[in-house]
């Protein structure tokens, strides 16, 4: 009788304390919310909240991406993202989500969606959360997190390509730039571009993309630099003549000039 008294007292302790977590989790949930609705108010072409809620121990959160492929997006890179929004919205929110989660045995859900209407899930436990938070950036599979975001940028190659009317693109991180390589089949093709003049086209491409980013920019902008991804470089190289390059670093892309879509608003 001792023996079930007492185990009858640690089972009512257990559930009470994850009542008691279950709720701060579901208010946390509101607060979350509340944030991330803030962010994509403020980045209405780059980001879309679905909602986030906490249910039978899933702290979900969906977002769409407006610009990005769902698909494009691998496990490694979704928690590296998530630790940097984490690591810049310290404090109590935080703290609460992550030690109730533990309390819990519960786990975060990130369910990604496109604007072509395909999606994607991803899974992250409270141990793993906890260690989102706590663990250095090149100890969260940093490799495959660089490889990842460099299968994303390269997908720009054939917008570079078509915009200069080149044979081919190719792209590599090389020296801490983005590294578009445009190939073209007479040096003649882009002899009437400087250094200065070829990266001045190159930014009216890039800084409407960036200003797309709203309020989502800075975090963009934060993992690629963690990445060691300084800025951009593009090369235009044919085999008959010489080779132009044209780095533009973030200093550069943050002195362009506000796209003329910006000045109206």
């Amino acid at each position: 009788m001792t023996i079930s008294l007492v185990l009858s007292i640690i089972m009512l302790a257990s559930c009470s304390g994850n009542s008691q977590s279950d709720e701060a989790l579901a208010n946390l949930a509101v607060t979350v919310d509340t944030e991330l609705q803030s962010l994509a108010k403020g980045s209405p072409d780059w980001l879309g909240v679905g909602g986030v809620s906490y249910e039978d121990k899933v702290f979900k959160i969906e977002l769409c991406l407006e610009q990005l492929s769902a698909d494009a997006i691998e496990q490694p890179l979704a928690e590296y993202a998530t630790a940097i929004y984490m690591r810049s919205h310290t404090g109590a929110t935080l703290d609460g989500i992550v030690n109730n989660l533990v309390k819990t045995d519960g786990k975060m859900v990130i369910e990604l969606s496109d604007a072509d209407g395909a999606s994607k899930s991803f899974e992250i436990s409270a141990s793993r959360l906890r260690r989102l938070v706590v663990a250095k950036l090149m100890e969260l599979d940093y490799n495959a997190v660089k490889e990842n975001v460099s299968d994303i940028l390269s997908a720009n190659c054939e917008t570079y390509s078509a915009d200069m009317r080149a044979a081919s693109c190719d792209f590599e991180l090389n020296g801490g730039f983005a590294q578009y390589t445009l190939t073209f089949p007479a040096s003649t093709a882009y002899a009437q571009y400087t250094t200065g003049s070829l990266a001045g086209r190159f930014l009216k491409i890039l800084r409407p993309a960036y200003e797309k980013m709203g309020d989502c920019e800075p975090i963009v902008r934060e993992l690629m630099e963690s990445l060691g991804i300084d800025g951009y470089r593009f090369i235009c190289t044919a085999q008959d003549g010489k080779t132009l390059r044209a780095p533009i670093a973030w200093r550069l892309l943050d002195q362009a000039p506000a796209t003329t879509q910006n000045n109206e608003e």
